[in-house]
């Protein structure tokens, strides 16, 4: 974590070395670069102004509650089954195939070496809220595995994976699973 904020800090040295450090840290921005290493992939999220770092005495017990978003483009088309295409017709149709801005929310809660990482997933511009492919947006939010899924995907390949699955491609495939496990430990 890059950040820039401000929050009052106090820092005990005492002579045995037991460092301890108290007070609240806001976040006005900064960047949180997400990275595997095994597959050569970094991500950087922009952090949210809000987020907090406490301390809360040994350097141990430090606690975040960061939240921060990964923006990329891609279709919402890909949201949708082989049977709901047939469905989306006109502008909708038009709306669902064109690339738009997709968050990727990532909320970072607990202490600092170990922090629970959860995501979400939304829309930058909400002008395609009524459609199917953004009601199945929502239902991938509510389900905890299939939105593992697409967040690894879009980490990934800047893509959604289709519900029938990623085809012939077992490369790619491998890739979104291995990082669909790490996103989820």
């Amino acid at each position: 974590i890059m950040a820039k904020g401000d929050g009052q800090i106090t820092l005990d040295i005492p002579p045995t070395n037991d460092i301890t450090m108290n007070g609240l840290y806001v976040i006005d921005n900064g960047l949180y670069n997400f990275t595997l290493k095994s597959l050569f992939i970094q991500r950087s999220f922009k952090l949210i102004h809000g987020s907090t770092i406490s301390f809360n005495g040994p350097f141990s017990e430090t606690t975040l509650k960061v939240d921060a978003v990964y923006a990329t483009k891609a279709r919402l088309y890909d949201l949708l089954s082989e049977s709901d295409r047939p469905s989306v017709v006109g502008d909708e149709l038009k709306d669902a195939r064109t690339p738009q801005l997709i968050n990727v929310n990532l909320h970072m809660n607990g202490y600092l070496n170990n922090p629970r990482l959860t995501f979400d997933l939304d829309l930058e511009d909400k002008h395609s809220q009524s459609t199917l492919a953004y009601q199945r947006l929502k239902i991938i939010n509510n389900d905890d595995q299939k939105k593992v899924n697409q967040v690894a995907s879009l980490l990934v390949i800047n893509s959604f994976v289709p519900p029938d699955g990623i085809g012939g491609n077992t490369a790619l495939s491998g890739a979104v699973n291995n990082i669909s496990q790490i996103v989820s430990s």
